[in-house]
């Protein structure tokens, strides 16, 4: 599959475990800004495949290719199976989009130590924008936004409260 890089658009998203992570919020977050990159003219998608905000990102475009058919999603996995460390939720859900998806690449055949790093400059380096998620816990960007911010790709960042964040904010509001 061709890339444009001028209407691709790749994930990330940082790695708490993402049972701590509000994911309706950051479900409807990722939606909204989706909604803006389609807007924007962006038709390809590359999601990292990651559990959490990866496959949250990576189910939202399959069903918004049922109402737009000129959306594309490629899987980029950092190695050959990779889905089977995720968990079995995750792998589950993996599985079934890696069915689904336009395209699944393979960045490396075996797991080491650095073929994440590997799997997000192949995504950054056919991008023109990352949708970057994260629940503002950590000033560190990460390798894959420090390395979109180095290529000058447009970054936009949705940042999503974590569980014990929402919770306090009930109780606070509840006294």
């Amino acid at each position: 599959m061709t890339i444009d890089r001028s209407t691709t658009c790749c994930f990330c998203g940082q790695s708490p475990e993402p049972s701590e992570l509000n994911d309706q919020d950051a479900k409807m977050k990722l939606g909204d800004e989706i909604n803006k990159a389609i807007a924007d003219g962006y038709t390809t998608f590359i999601s990292g495949m990651t559990r959490g905000a990866d496959i949250w990102a990576a189910e939202i475009i399959i069903r918004k290719r049922h109402y737009n058919r000129n959306l594309k999603l490629i899987c980029a996995q950092p190695y050959e199976y990779f889905s089977k460390d995720q968990g079995w939720e995750w792998n589950v859900k993996y599985k079934k989009i890696a069915a689904l998806a336009d395209e699944v690449v393979t960045v490396s055949y075996r797991s080491n130590k650095g073929c994440c790093m590997l799997r997000d400059k192949w995504m950054v380096d056919r991008s023109s924008r990352m949708i970057a998620v994260t629940d503002g816990s950590s000033s560190d960007p990460g390798t894959a936004v420090s390395y979109a911010a180095y290529k000058n790709i447009e970054i936009c960042v949705v940042e999503v409260k974590r569980i014990e964040n929402v919770l306090s904010q009930v109780r606070k509001s509840s006294v």
